[in-house]
C-alpha cells in the first residue's frame, strides 16, 4: 500500500521486503552503538519490517533474531494498542521533522506483555525518501507497574479518606488544613469550604488545649515523634465543646523529614462523660469475674491464682485444699424450691466463712461445692482439725424463711507440701478424695492418698478396657424370666448386661456400670443394650407368638440426660419392629433423686412413644410414692431385701403386704425380684403378688442357654400356688 507522495505505509504481511538494503545501515555513525550500546535497538522499513535487530532487542521481545526479520512490527503491537501506535508511525513518514517518542507495550514470544519507551528517528535517502527507522526500546515495566502501584494506593487513600467512619484531615507541617472528609465535618458541625477558610485546626481547638496541641505539632516537625495519640477539645460551629481523641501520623520521606501530618478524630463525647461510672463498672466487672454472683465468695478463678500465687511466692509450709459438697442440697432445691436452696448456700457460705482463718480462701466451685484453701499448717491434725469443723457445722441445721432444712458436709482433702502441684491437679485430687467420702456414706472427711491414687489408676484401666469392650464380643447380654406365680408361666424377661474382660474375667455390674456412667460410655452401652434386648423379643415372639413376652431394660440417670436419649430408642424401636407397649425401661430411685426435673421430661417423652416404666427397688426410698405418682409407673419392682426376711420378720412382711395392697389399689402391676426359695415364694402368693423373677426360678442366662427353660416356661409351665 503506496502512501501519499509515493511513500510507502506499514504493512502486516511483510512483502516487499529488501534484504540487501539491510546492510546499508551499517554506512552510518550509529552502528558501533546498534551492535555495542547495551540498548534494545532495531532498524526498521517504512513498511514495518524489522530489516536487523541487535542482541539487547533480542532479549526484550524473547524472539531470535532470524525470528524477528520476519515479523513486522504490527506483529509486535497488542490489538487495543494498534491503531494508535501506527498512527504515530505515519506522522513519522509524513512529517520530515517528526520523530517517535512513544509508551506502549510489545507482545513478547512467550504471549506476555512488556512495556517499553520507543524513541525512533527515520533516515531518508538522497531524495528525501524514507529509507529506514532506527528505533532503539527501554524496558521501563517495572517503572510503569511502580506508577500503576502508586496511582491505586493514592486512590485507595483518598477512597479511605472519605469512607472512614471517623473523622480525617491532612495538614501541612504549618498546620493549614489541605484536605478534610465529610465525618470531620460532621463532628465539627463546620463545611468543609468553612473550615478551609479557617485555614487550620487552632481556630477549632479549645483555648485551653491549643498550646498542647502545638507542642505535639513542634514535635512532630522537629521529627522526634512520628505518631501521637492525645485527648482534646474541639469547639462546634454553634459553640459547644467536643471532646476528641486525636491521632497523628507524620509519613517521612526517604530523607526522614516529615512530609504532611495525618489526623483522624473520634468524637468521644458521650465516653468522656461516661468514664468515672465505667471506672466503678470496671471495679465492679472485675468482681464478677472472680466472684460468685450469689455468694459473694470467689469463685474457681480466683482460687486457681491464689493457688499460683503462694507456688509463686514459695510460700513456707504446706497448701492445703479442702473441697466441701453439701450432702441432700438437690433434695432441698427440689421440695422448697430454688429460692429457698439459694438462701441456703448464702447461710453455708457465711457459715463456712466463720469457720476459718482471716488468710484462708472461702470459695464457691459452682452448684452445692465449695473450697477452702490453706497455708502454713504445721501438722496433719491441724488439717484434720479443720476438716471435723467443717463436718460438724454444716451439719447443725439452717434456718430459711423459720424453717429448719438439714444438710451434711462431705469434704475432700488434698495436700500439696512442696508447693509443686499444678492448681488444676490439686483441685482433681480434692475432687476425688470428695467422692471418695460421699461414696463412704457422706457427711464425713476423706483425705487424697497413694492408695486413693491407685485405685484411680484401677478405675482408668477398666475405663479404658470398657471403651475397647464397647466395639468387641466381650460384653454379651443375659436373661431372667419373669414368672407368673398363679401359672408358673414365663410373661417376660429382664434384660442383664455382662462383661466377660480377657485376662480378668467376668465382671460384677457393680463394679463396671458406675465406670460406664462416670465416662458417659453408658449412653452408647445403652442403646447397644437396647438394640440387642428388642432383636431377641422379636425372635420369642416370632417363636411363642402367643406368650405376648415383655422386655424389661435398664436405664442410667446418665443415659436419661443424654440429648439425643428419645430420638435413639425410638429409632430402635422402629427398626427392630416390637411393640412399644412390650418394652419396659426400669429406672431406679436414686437416678430420679439425682436429677429429677431434667429426667421429667425425658420420661414423658418416652411414655408418648408407648414405653412401659418400672420403678425398681421399690419400697426402700422415702419419695417412692411421690415418684410413683408423678411418673405414673406401670410396674413396681419390689426390692430383693424385702426377700431376705419376709419369712422371718413381721415387720418385713407387714411392709410388703402394705406395698402390695396400695400397688393393687392404684392399679400397679407388682414383680417381687431376688426370689430364692420356695418359702419366699409361697408367702408372696399369700400376701398377693402375682409375677416374680430370682434364682428360684432361674438366673440370669445367654440365650443360647435359657431358650429351653424360657420354652418349658411357656408351653408346658406348672402352677406355683401349691
Amino acid at each position: 500500500m503506496g502512501a501519499p507522495n509515493g511513500r510507502r505505509r506499514v504493512s502486516r504481511t511483510g512483502t516487499g521486503r529488501e534484504p540487501a538494503r539491510a546492510g546499508r545501515h551499517g554506512d552510518y555513525p550509529f552502528e558501533r552503538a546498534f551492535t555495542v550500546g547495551g540498548v534494545a535497538a532495531a532498524v526498521i522499513s517504512p513498511r514495518g519490517e524489522f530489516l536487523d535487530v541487535n542482541a539487547p532487542f533480542c532479549d526484550l521481545t524473547g524472539y531470535r533474531r532470524g525470528e524477528l526479520l520476519t515479523r513486522t512490527v504490527p506483529d509486535l503491537i497488542p490489538p487495543e494498542l494498534e491503531q494508535r501506535d501506527m498512527a504515530a508511525i505515519e506522522r513519522c513518514l509524513e512529517d520530515p521533522d517528526a520523530t517517535l517518542d512513544l509508551r506502549t507495550r510489545v507482545v513478547t514470544a512467550s504471549g506476555e506483555q512488556a512495556w517499553v519507551h520507543i524513541t525512533s528517528s527515520l533516515i531518508r535517502d538522497a531524495t528525501g525518501e524514507p529509507e529506514f527507522f532506527v528505533a532503539q526500546a527501554v524496558d521501563i515495566s517495572a517503572e510503569v507497574f511502580a506508577e500503576q502501584a502508586l496511582a491505586e494506593s493514592r486512590q485507595r487513600f483518598r477512597s479511605a479518606f472519605e469512607a472512614a467512619p471517623v473523622g480525617m484531615a491532612l495538614t501541612d507541617l504549618d498546620g493549614v488544613l489541605l484536605q478534610v472528609n465529610s465525618a470531620f465535618c460532621d463532628i465539627v458541625g463546620y463545611s468543609a469550604g468553612e473550615l478551609f477558610e479557617l485555614a487550620t485546626p487552632d481556630s477549632i481547638t479549645h483555648v485551653g488545649d491549643l498550646a498542647g496541641f502545638r507542642l505535639v505539632l513542634d514535635r512532630i516537625r522537629s521529627g522526634d515523634a512520628t505518631a501521637h495519640r492525645m485527648q482534646l477539645r474541639y469547639v462546634h460551629k454553634d459553640g459547644h465543646d467536643i471532646w476528641v481523641e486525636l491521632a497523628l501520623t507524620a509519613p517521612r520521606a526517604p530523607d526522614g523529614c516529615p512530609l504532611y501530618v495525618i489526623s483522624q478524630i473520634l468524637d468521644i463525647s458521650e465516653q468522656q462523660e461516661l468514664v468515672e461510672s465505667l471506672r466503678a463498672g470496671e471495679k465492679r466487672l472485675e468482681f464478677q469475674v472472680s466472684h460468685d454472683q450469689l455468694t459473694s465468695l470467689p469463685n474457681r478463678r480466683m482460687l486457681v491464682d491464689r493457688i499460683n500465687e503462694l507456688r509463686a511466692r514459695h510460700h513456707p509450709g504446706s497448701v492445703t485444699l479442702l473441697l466441701v459438697d453439701l450432702d441432700e442440697f438437690k433434695l432441698v432445691n427440689d421440695s422448697f424450691g430454688h429460692r429457698t436452696g439459694d438462701e441456703l448456700l448464702k447461710l453455708a457460705a457465711q457459715r463456712l466463712r466463720s469457720l476459718v482463718r482471716e488468710s484462708d480462701l472461702v470459695c464457691r466451685m459452682g452448684g452445692d461445692e465449695f473450697a477452702v484453701l490453706v497455708s502454713g499448717l504445721d501438722s496433719v491434725h491441724e488439717i484434720l482439725a479443720l476438716a471435723h469443723r467443717v463436718t460438724e457445722h454444716m451439719s447443725v441445721p439452717f434456718v430459711v424463711c423459720g424453717q429448719e432444712l438439714f444438710v451434711s458436709a462431705s469434704t475432700g482433702i488434698a495436700e500439696d507440701p512442696g508447693g509443686g502441684l499444678d492448681p488444676e491437679d490439686l483441685i482433681a485430687n480434692a475432687d476425688v478424695a470428695m467422692y471418695q467420702a460421699k461414696d463412704g456414706g457422706r457427711c464425713r472427711f476423706q483425705v487424697f492418698d497413694e492408695v486413693m491414687r491407685a485405685r484411680i489408676a484401677d478405675r482408668q484401666e477398666t475405663d479404658t478396657a470398657l471403651r475397647k469392650a464397647l466395639g468387641g464380643d466381650e460384653l454379651s447380654v443375659h436373661y431372667q424370666p419373669v414368672v407368673d406365680l398363679r401359672t408358673g408361666r414365663a410373661v417376660g424377661c429382664e434384660a442383664l448386661l455382662r462383661w466377660n474382660w480377657p485376662g480378668v474375667g467376668e465382671i460384677p455390674p457393680e463394679q463396671f456400670i458406675p465406670v460406664a456412667e462416670r465416662n458417659g460410655v453408658i449412653v452408647p452401652l445403652g442403646s447397644w443394650v437396647l438394640q440387642n434386648s428388642c432383636e431377641q423379643l422379636n425372635e420369642w415372639r416370632g417363636r411363642w407368638p402367643d406368650a405376648d413376652l415383655t422386655m424389661s431394660v435398664n436405664v442410667s440417670g446418665r443415659q436419661l440426660t443424654h440429648p439425643d436419649v428419645v430420638e435413639s430408642f425410638a429409632a430402635i424401636l422402629e427398626d427392630t419392629g416390637v411393640p412399644t407397649d412390650r418394652v419396659q425401661l426400669e429406672l431406679t430411685e436414686s437416678v430420679l433423686l439425682d436429677d429429677f426435673d431434667s429426667v421429667l421430661g425425658t420420661i414423658s417423652s418416652l411414655r408418648r412413644l408407648g414405653i412401659q416404666l418400672a420403678l425398681d427397688d421399690f419400697g426402700t426410698g422415702y419419695s417412692s410414692l411421690t415418684h410413683m405418682q408423678q411418673l405414673d409407673f406401670e410396674v413396681l419392682k419390689l426390692d430383693r431385701s424385702f426377700m431376705h426376711r419376709i419369712t422371718s420378720s413381721h415387720v418385713d412382711e407387714t411392709i410388703v403386704r402394705t406395698l402390695i395392697t396400695m400397688a393393687a389399689a392404684l392399679g400397679r402391676t407388682v414383680v417381687a425380684e431376688g426370689v430364692e426359695t420356695e418359702p419366699q415364694r409361697r408367702k408372696l402368693s399369700e400376701l398377693g403378688c402375682r409375677l416374680a423373677q430370682g434364682f428360684l426360678f432361674a438366673r440370669p442366662q445367654a440365650p443360647s442357654s435359657i431358650d429351653s427353660l424360657l420354652e418349658e416356661l411357656i408351653l408346658e409351665p406348672r402352677p406355683l400356688t401349691a
